[in-house]
């Protein structure tokens, strides 16, 4: 597991970004709602990263998934990530297929792929999921739901939560040994 996350920005010169991002407003959303992105400007080193399931089920899917569920893929996911505990493998891999969250030149967040994870993460009761996240024009910039602060903030926090787990865990564990012990 991975504890540290660092973005890496492609921006070769401010008149560039400013240009990118005048282009992606002339361009407007798309006919479901979407800005326009263009280029990429900031990665996530590694690729992923740990998000509140209840901050991912609040961005809306690029094509509207929320509104348009399918209803037995979901049941199917909901199954295979209770019978597992972890999210699906992408195809021909053992690597799990994270979801993939795109961020605007405006900020705004949106899920690319993994809108079907997300809602099987949260009817589940999950607290956190790993998440390819790319910032596009600039977006990293803004204050959005998704600003690499927030990122660094919610990864750190599932990071310090895992460690309080198993510590929690440790404390009961010798507390059921000791109780056992004649």
């Amino acid at each position: 597991m991975i504890n540290q996350i660092k973005f890496k920005t492609d921006v070769p010169n401010e008149f560039w970004l400013k240009h990118q991002i005048e282009y992606a407003k002339e361009c407007g959303p798309n006919r479901f709602g979407v800005p326009y992105m263009g280029k990429i400007t900031t990665n996530l080193v590694p690729y992923f990263a740990y998000i509140p399931v209840s901050i991912l089920a609040v961005i809306p899917g690029m094509r509207n998934e929320q509104n348009n569920v399918r209803p037995k893929d979901l049941a199917s996911l909901i199954a295979y990530m209770a019978a597992t505990k972890e999210l699906p493998p992408m195809q021909n891999s053992r690597e799990t297929y994270k979801p993939f969250i795109q961020i605007a030149h405006n900020g705004e967040a949106w899920v690319n792929e993994g809108n079907h994870r997300i809602m099987a993460a949260k009817s589940l009761g999950w607290d956190y999921l790993p998440v390819e996240i790319r910032y596009y024009d600039g977006g990293e910039r803004e204050n959005g739901i998704l600003s690499p602060l927030k990122v660094q903030e919610y990864h750190s926090k599932y990071f310090e939560n895992l460690v309080l787990h198993k510590k929690a865990k440790k404390t009961t564990s010798k507390a059921t040994s000791k109780e056992m012990s004649p």
